[in-house]
């Protein structure tokens, strides 16, 4: 039995498409259901969904391109003008890492908060090591998008896919998120509460598969800067691991991060209801006379009585 590589490749985009699809419609709900009615304003979890919305629909038109048109994002044929997969491409590979790096912000947040409830730092300290890494983050990423067009720029001048720019943009991620999540999970194994052990849980859960994750990707990077696809077969060879890996590569540890999402959401929420109700009790305390003539209206017997 001869294999068919174009058909694999037609079965692996397919299945592909229908998991990113069910990803996206998982973070639209988590946003409708969650973000929006708490109103939540932190800019790290803004910007992570804007990347995580950008990863999401590049992903999926560049999938939807490959399977209709037969396009792909990759310099195989020659071609006088950039195709849509092709900037769907740049913009998956910046995205991914823009959002990794939105990750690792996050967890410094919470790792410098954590040192201030320790005394380790004063709140001065505390908010310079803030802007100091978020500031870091953010030349990294402009030098990521400009280094990204430029090797975009020569790759169509090369008729060639280098990936560098790729491979160094997540050598650089994977510094910084390791290294913060290791912290974090230092200062959280200090507290001896119990909620506290279960995040350290979940961190290291994250380590593990984010590890896995990025591990994975840039070793892969490297064998194909190494062994440069040329022909088709190759080309649709490549494609078809690149599908596999995806579910390795984004799906789980986005599928994981949404889920942590969702149990801080309701927390929030639980902790937002106690309070609200907390200050309602108060008020009936403070004020005993208006609390009673309220309920007295409110109730319909009581107020068919006082007409009769």
């Amino acid at each position: 039995m001869v294999y068919n590589a174009q058909l694999g490749l037609l079965l692996a985009d397919t299945c592909l498409l229908a998991v990113y699809s069910l990803l996206f419609g998982f973070e639209i709900f988590v946003m409708v259901r969650y973000l929006y009615p708490l109103r939540i304003k932190s800019p790290y979890i803004i910007s992570f969904y804007i990347f995580l919305t950008v990863l999401m629909l590049s992903s999926i038109i560049e999938l939807f391109l490959r399977l209709i048109l037969a396009q792909t994002g990759y310099y195989i044929a020659k071609t006088d003008h950039v195709t849509a997969s092709e900037v769907c491409q740049h913009l998956q590979a910046l995205s991914y890492i823009l959002l990794g790096f939105v990750i690792s912000a996050t967890m410094f947040q919470l790792s410098c908060s954590l040192a201030l409830v320790l005394n380790i730092i004063d709140i001065k300290e505390a908010n310079g090591r803030k802007v100091s890494f978020n500031l870091c983050v953010g030349v990294i990423g402009i030098v990521c998008s400009v280094g990204g067009y430029y090797e975009t720029a020569y790759d169509r001048y090369a008729q060639k896919q280098h990936l560098i720019y790729e491979t160094l943009g997540l050598l650089v991620l994977c510094l910084i998120y390791f290294s913060t999540c290791v912290d974090l999970y230092r200062k959280l194994r200090i507290f001896v509460l119990e909620e506290t052990k279960v995040e350290s849980r979940l961190v290291q859960l994250q380590f593990l598969i984010f590890f896995i994750a990025y591990g994975s990707k840039v070793v892969t990077l490297m064998y194909w800067i190494k062994n440069p696809p040329e022909e088709r077969h190759q080309m649709e060879s490549f494609l078809i691991n690149s599908d596999l890996m995806n579910i390795v590569w984004i799906v789980l540890p986005v599928l994981f991060l949404l889920c942590m999402q969702i149990r801080s959401f309701r927390k929030m929420k639980l902790e937002m209801t106690q309070f609200l109700t907390g200050v309602e009790e108060n008020e009936a305390l403070d004020h005993p006379e208006e609390q009673q003539q309220k309920q007295k209206l409110s109730s319909p017997v009581n107020s068919q009585g006082d007409e009769q």
